[in-house]
């Protein structure tokens, strides 16, 4: 069974109104994330109302796709089966360039685990796992 087979069991929930509309930039190959109209910062995790001033409203914003890595740490037991083929594997914070403070959970790939360290520069790479999601894993900038 290939890895992205597997995966399918793990797709996202795209049925909350910000999930859908960040899932489905990712499908463009695209990162956006939501830019709080109150107080102008992004959001993340994604939320209907900022953890910062508490308003509702957001506009959405593309990203470049680069960040820095933040924090990681090699994974050597897969917590749940479709993940089976991936271990091991690094798991990175990644803090965007345009947004300082978010930090997004993902996957180093393309480096070798050795060559990892904190404050690496970054870009996003985008990887099918069904047929209309993609997944925003990182590796490092050439």
């Amino acid at each position: 069974m290939s890895w992205a087979t597997s995966a399918e069991q793990l797709l996202p929930d795209r049925s909350m109104e910000t999930a859908r509309v960040f899932w489905e930039a990712c499908a463009r190959r695209e990162l956006w994330l939501p830019r709080c109209e109150g107080c102008g910062r992004f959001r993340w995790y994604l939320q209907e109302i900022c953890p910062h001033c508490w308003a509702a409203g957001a506009k959405w914003e593309r990203l470049s796709g680069r960040g820095t890595i933040f924090s990681f740490t090699v994974v050597h037991r897969a917590f749940h089966a479709a993940l089976e083929a991936w271990v091991p594997f690094v798991s990175i914070l990644v803090e965007p360039d345009e947004a300082p403070g978010v930090r997004l959970v993902s996957r180093l790939v393309d480096c070798p685990r050795e060559a990892v360290r904190v404050g690496m520069p970054v870009e996003v790479s985008f990887t099918p796992i069904a047929e209309d999601v993609l997944l925003p894993f990182f590796r490092p900038i050439a």
